[in-house]
């Protein structure tokens, strides 16, 4: 019992830290600048975007709600239309033609993703994958591999 107590614990732990979710009392914490997006399929895609926003103190708010249209050619499409304050933040981004999907989060308040402004990039892939990542703000959108 003691053991499966011990690895739950330490199971929560490890998850939490690989999210970016512990917390500092640092007053430089960083914000979310906006949101990139793209297509890689040779035409545009509709992808429906869920932000939800919680700061440290206060109710969870979802600044962006809807669909938007990821470009096929030329720069990605920015959504900077919120206020990106200090807080946990949880994107999760569905293309609608592919039905695939993809969440990331993130903490601002944690040592993890530094103290600069961050942007969310999703890409719908060429196969109709969705991929999502955080990066610094005003970075050039680049998938591994």
């Amino acid at each position: 019992m003691r053991r499966r107590a011990l690895l739950c614990s330490l199971g929560a732990t490890a998850t939490a830290a690989l999210a970016g979710c512990s917390t500092s009392d640092s007053d430089d914490a960083a914000t979310l600048d906006r949101l990139l997006l793209r297509s890689d399929t040779g035409q545009a895609e509709q992808v429906s975007l869920t932000l939800v926003y919680a700061p440290r103190d206060g109710s969870t708010e979802r600044p962006i709600w809807g669909t938007f249209e990821a470009p096929a050619a030329g720069d990605p499409r920015p959504i900077d239309d919120f206020e990106g304050a200090p807080g946990f933040y949880s994107l999760t981004a569905t293309s609608e033609r592919h039905h695939n999907q993809a969440v990331i989060s993130f903490n601002s308040h944690g040592g993890a993703v530094g103290a600069g402004p961050l942007q969310f990039e999703v890409v719908v892939q060429e196969s109709g994958d969705v991929w999502a990542n955080l990066n610094e703000a005003g970075e050039d959108i680049s998938i591994p591999g």
